[in-house]
């Protein structure tokens, strides 16, 4: 008999066992997909699926709507004064971060390329378009006019353009004189090629405007920098030294457009899910609790029935 009561809790201890394995892989398949469902979530956060970047659109600036062509800006005080109070051109040094006044008696002492640049700068400033013009190389203005043409609105009518046709298309149009201020000539970087005797310059070079009217630059606002990379090319041999790449740089951030929808989608399906993982582990566990009870208690029934056909053998013998 103890024998029995012994195998009995062994048997019972078995089934247990089993029971709690299959409760604790229930477990690790509902964390799995909880886990999983984390990961998911994060990825697509990571790989920026909520969001994006839209470059935006420029222009959209108020000029001056008063353009006199014959408006001399040097009669007008307000500018003047502006001139008074502050170095009309800085020069900058990138790598040592120094910047300094830079003197009209001072700009051909800088080399030539700052001086190349203050002719730009006093050209914008007095209106002349002509001086403006022969700064660049005719390969920049071949471009510029390609350029121009690209984005204009009936492009077709630009195909069979000529070199010619197309560097005259690139010049800057004429323009009025520009309260140009808070200049600064910043230097980037120089190179030099020994074999053709040639140098290359990058400077970045930003300023003001003030009251601009549109007649020079319409990507810019009134008093509002916006930076330009300005490559400049020397041939000591020829002695001709001009601006052969402008860069500028965007007037407008980045904007980030964040999906409303998709994080929608998202947090309704991981709802979902986990509602789902944990409705299916809760009814899993009670459904092996209940078999494991129904399979104890039918064992209990045999044994009662066992004990009992052995009392009455036992009753039967004596």
């Amino acid at each position: 008999m103890d024998r029995e009561r012994i195998l009995e809790k062994l048997e019972k201890k078995k089934k247990h066992s089993q029971i709690l394995r299959k409760k604790i892989l229930l477990i690790l398949i509902s964390s799995v997909i909880f886990f999983a469902l984390i990961f998911g979530v994060f990825t697509l956060y990571i790989v920026g699926w909520f969001k994006s970047e839209d470059a935006g659109k420029s222009g959209g600036f108020l000029f001056d709507p008063h353009a006199d062509e014959n408006y001399d800006i040097m009669t007008d005080e307000a500018y003047i004064a502006i001139l008074e109070a502050q170095p009309f051109i800085n020069l900058k040094n990138a790598q040592t971060g120094i910047t300094e006044s830079l003197l009209p008696e001072n700009y051909e002492k800088e080399g030539p390329a700052v001086k190349l640049l203050t002719d730009m700068i006093i050209a914008i400033q007095n209106g002349d378009s002509d001086t403006y013009n022969s700064i660049f190389s005719s390969a920049y203005l071949i471009s510029e006019g390609k350029r121009k043409a690209a984005g204009s609105d009936t492009p077709e009518k630009y195909q069979n353009y000529t070199d010619e046709q197309y560097l005259e298309l690139g010049r800057q149009r004429d323009f009025t004189m520009q309260q140009i201020y808070d200049v600064y000539i910043t230097f980037v970087s120089e190179t030099t090629d020994t074999s053709s005797d040639t140098k290359t310059y990058t400077y970045e070079v930003e300023y003001k405007i003030r009251k601009n009217n549109g007649t020079f630059r319409t990507d810019l606002g009134s008093d509002a920098p916006r930076p330009q990379t300005i490559t400049i090319f020397e041939n000591k041999k020829s002695d001709k030294i001009e601006i052969v790449s402008v860069i500028t740089f965007s007037s407008v951030k980045n904007e980030v457009i964040v999906h409303g929808w998709r994080i929608a989608i998202v947090s309704v399906l991981s709802v979902l899910i986990i509602a789902a993982d944990i409705f299916f582990a809760v009814k899993s566990m009670k459904k092996i609790q209940s078999l494991n009870d129904k399979k104890e208690s039918l064992s209990d029934n045999l044994n009662d029935s066992d004990k009992e056909e052995e009392k009455h053998e036992e009753t039967l013998g004596d």
